[in-house]
């Protein structure tokens, strides 16, 4: 049906595309209370996560678009289901709105910074580091929906976790940028 060329090519941008396409399902999800059914979603976006990398790595197809574009998919599912968490679940407003803030900020600045300078983007470990520690915060909270856990002095350690390695990523995407 297809060549084996378009074939693996396709795979990778399936699981990015289906990554972005998501996100306002698990927004809609959370806003009736479907709660188990979001954790669902953060968990196949979570492993698609990888999985989009894997398979273009394995065969050979990967591109800046491809890369940027799974940094897009990231990027719109973590802020839309963490927008949601904060509207739409009474116990999420302890901190999270300014892990939220400051993922936001972090992503602004970096994409500003970025355009303006006209690099090839690429990935950095540091970023897909806090990349999985975004998705682990976001499976968490959900579960601890689930379980009617309070996670205020959880979201107070992530807070500084995030702001730590946002300042320390952005440091390093800033000298990737700049090209020294």
């Amino acid at each position: 049906m297809f060549s084996p060329l378009l074939s693996s090519l396709m795979l990778p941008w399936m699981f990015t595309i289906s990554r972005m396409l998501l996100a306002p399902v698990a927004f809609h999800f959370l806003r009736v209370g479907r709660i188990k059914l979001v954790l669902a979603i953060i968990c196949y976006a979570t492993v698609s996560d990888f999985l989009d990398g894997y398979f273009a790595r394995r065969n050979n197809v990967t591109t800046t678009i491809g890369a940027l574009a799974d940094a897009v998919a990231d990027k719109t599912f973590i802020n839309l289901t963490s927008l949601s968490f904060c509207f739409y679940i009474k116990p999420y407003d302890c901190f999270l709105q300014y892990i939220l803030a400051i993922w936001f900020v972090r992503d602004v600045v970096l994409t500003l910074f970025w355009s303006f300078t006209k690099t090839e983007f690429k990935s950095l470990y540091i970023g897909k580091v806090y990349t999985a520690l975004q998705f682990l915060f976001i499976f968490l909270v959900a579960l601890a929906g689930i379980l009617n856990i309070e996670i205020l002095e959880f979201s107070y350690i992530m807070f500084f976790v995030f702001l730590f390695l946002g300042v320390f990523s952005a440091k390093d995407y800033f000298v990737l940028f700049l090209g020294r």
